[in-house]
């Protein structure tokens, strides 16, 4: 068993298979008439074009035995052939370009032939050429390998600017090449998920979206294709609104609450609270900590209740606040606001907001509406006699029924006394 101290450095970054294939593939001499027949076969290893000492030597002075193979093979000392050299790296390519992790081997050839620049007779734009472009770009194909994404998503990365790069026309085919710095600065761009930025502020992840929506934080599309917040505005937040606060050694006044936690009174929003503590309408408080921002950073629970009372907007509830009011089921508030029972503010898609049933509609409920059980209580009969003196009288319901969805009919009281 070999000694974990004992194994080449390089070893650790090759994948099986590319090991195997340049063990093979650096034992054999380039310059052998028979280096096709001995390659393919691989029956013996005792021949005289075939050197197994040499393909170990590659692993074990990585990337200088490299160097000084390519050196034997490439000999520029006597001048080397376009033929001779376009071949044996011919070879070289097709050898490795199909088996996982063969770039490592690659970029040590580029490097190599860098160094020689001008004496090796390659064309430009070759696999192993010189160009610029060449060494400045990167095939779309090596890039999504690089960033471990699908081809498809480098060729869109390019198309909306998130990466640079050129497309030229090949025949019929259409080839993208990324600019190697673009990469780089792309896998590391310094970009923070929301869940992230969640847990460093403290707040939840709807917070964090109400901060993006107020221009707080800023979104900028990853190179997976995902909404990432920059790191900029996180730190420019964190600052400017420490950079506010009042210093204090401790947070024992009963009247303070972390401006994580302002939520928990309602209808109120971290972005609100936050936009009026930069701009200096309600004084904030830093305590030191080993916690979230916004939970180092406290507020006068009087102050932010002022601030509702002052930006004048009605009162309003939960859907679970309304249901437990009205003592109705969570499923039928939704109902009751779409058919004009409840009062509420919706979404672009229709969907009731986070805290948005007006109270007043709530409080005016049981003046205007009543359910079927609570006719057949008053009544001291059963709901389904109740439907029925209802369907002759030809009264019509606000709400119909629907066992099925588990709902109840709702009245009008104006109506409902005509058939009392």
């Amino acid at each position: 068993m070999v000694e974990q101290n004992n194994v080449p450095p390089v070893a650790s970054k090759l994948t099986l298979p590319l090991a195997v294939a340049m063990a093979w593939f650096f034992s054999i001499n380039p310059h052998d008439s028979n280096w096709r027949e001995l390659y393919i076969s691989k029956n013996s290893a005792s021949s005289d074009g075939i050197d197994a000492s040499r393909g170990a030597l590659v692993f074990e002075s990585w990337p200088l035995e490299l160097q000084h193979w390519l050196k034997l093979a490439l000999p520029f000392h006597v001048g080397c052939s376009k033929q001779d050299a376009e071949r044996i790296l011919y070879r070289l390519r097709t050898t490795f370009q199909k088996i996982e992790g063969a770039d490592l081997l690659f970029v040590e050839v580029r490097k190599y032939l860098d160094r020689t620049d001008g004496r090796l007779p390659l064309r430009n734009g070759a696999f192993f050429g010189l160009s610029d472009d060449a060494k400045r770009l990167m095939p779309a194909a090596m890039a999504a390998r690089f960033l471990k994404v699908r081809p498809e998503r480098i060729s869109s990365l390019w198309s909306s600017g998130a990466l640079k790069g050129q497309s030229t026309m090949r025949g019929a085919r259409r080839l993208t090449f990324i600019e190697k710095s673009s990469l780089e600065n792309g896998s590391s761009e310094q970009l923070t998920s929301k869940e992230g930025a969640a847990a460093l502020l403290g707040i939840s992840i709807h917070q964090v979206a109400l901060l993006v929506k107020d221009g707080f934080l800023k979104v900028k599309c990853g190179i997976h294709g995902v909404g990432m917040i920059t790191d900029e505005s996180l730190e420019k937040l964190c600052s400017n609104t420490k950079s506010i606060c009042i210093p204090r050694n401790s947070n024992s006044n009963l009247d303070v609450m972390p401006v994580s936690e302002v939520t928990a009174l309602r209808h109120q929003r971290i972005a609100s609270v936050v936009q009026h503590i930069l701009s200096g309408q309600i004084a904030a408080f830093h305590v030191p900590a080993c916690v979230p921002i916004f939970r180092q950073i406290y507020v006068k629970k009087s102050d932010v209740l002022q601030l509702r009372r002052s930006e004048g907007e009605p009162a309003a509830l939960s859907v679970r606040d309304v249901s437990k009011r009205l003592g109705l089921a969570v499923r039928m508030v939704p109902i009751l606001v779409r058919a004009g029972c409840l009062q509420a503010k919706l979404s672009s898609g229709g969907e009731l907001e986070k805290r948005s049933v007006l109270e007043s509609s709530v409080a005016a409920f049981h003046s205007n509406y009543i359910m079927t059980a609570g006719i057949a209580t008053k009544l001291k009969t059963s709901t389904k006699t109740v439907m029925r003196i209802a369907r002759n009288a030809g009264v019509v319901p606000v709400v119909s029924s629907s066992s099925i969805l588990g709902i109840s009919a709702v009245w009008r009281l104006s109506v409902i006394k005509n058939i009392r």
